[in-house]
């Protein structure tokens, strides 16, 4: 749901040679696969657009990307490299993806040459698995995170990925659509896109007198700065609110 996606998908700038390594993302030259069949770069791809994803059962179909999506193609990232036989994927290092024979999501700093990546095989349909080979790193310039509205895995240079951990994005597949579409027609989006900062913020205040709040990158082009402090306990009130209901919406579908 949004607060999840808020408070895992942060840009955090580090030092003066680009980004840390810990933001969940993928370089701008990064190759999705679009709806038409299309190899298109991540940092082309809209809100709307649908891309190439996988199920948990590792089929294969287009989900839809979300505005929720963070990208921000102007600074420099440090990335993992993961290399198999046939494609190499890059990927910062606390990035999900479904790794061995029962697919457990693991970071990508996690992974072992050896074990099993799932790759997209159009003759099948559906994923394959391959072996690591070699395991690298790299700097890249872009961040791109793209959230699918109904829990798809994204496949990006021809590797199976998660935009988070398996709980929040059963907890995103329901929320997001719903939410989305409210904030869409309402014209609400960017608020509650603040709210959610404001929330994120207020949560570190409780625990450190200098947190370290952040700024975030939509797809869309919004930037959202988390808010001053006057505006921090509104802010955790709505998204608090916004939380029970998403909770309450999965809950029943269940």
């Amino acid at each position: 749901m949004p607060l999840a996606l808020a408070t895992s998908h942060h840009l955090q700038r580090g030092t003066d040679t680009g980004f840390t390594s810990s933001n969940p993302c993928f370089p701008s030259d990064a190759q999705v696969v679009l709806a038409s069949g299309v190899a298109a770069r991540i940092d082309s791809i809209q809100p709307g657009d649908k891309i190439l994803a996988a199920a948990a059962d590792g089929s294969l179909y287009h989900d839809t990307v979300s505005r929720w999506s963070l990208a921000q193609p102007d600074v420099r990232g440090a990335f993992v490299v993961l290399a198999t036989e046939t494609t190499t994927l890059r990927l910062t290092a606390t990035h999900h993806l479904p790794v061995g024979p029962d697919k457990i999501l693991k970071h990508a700093a996690d992974v072992a040459v050896g074990e099993l990546l799932w790759l997209a095989s159009s003759a099948e349909a559906a994923l394959v698995a391959q072996r690591v080979v070699a395991v690298d790193d790299a700097l890249a310039f872009g961040l791109h995170n793209p959230l699918l509205k109904h829990g798809g895995m994204p496949v990006v240079d021809g590797v199976a990925t998660s935009f988070n951990s398996a709980p929040i994005v059963a907890l995103d597949s329901v929320a997001i659509p719903i939410i989305e579409a409210a904030c869409a027609a309402t014209g609400t989006c960017t608020p509650l896109r603040r709210a959610i900062a404001a929330a994120e913020c207020a949560v570190k205040h409780l625990f450190s007198s200098q947190p370290l709040c952040q700024t975030f990158h939509y797809i869309d082009g919004a930037i959202v700065h988390a808010p001053p402090m006057p505006s921090l306990l509104a802010g955790f009130a709505i998204a608090v609110l916004t939380t029970v209901m998403a909770g309450g919406i999965s809950r029943a579908r269940k």
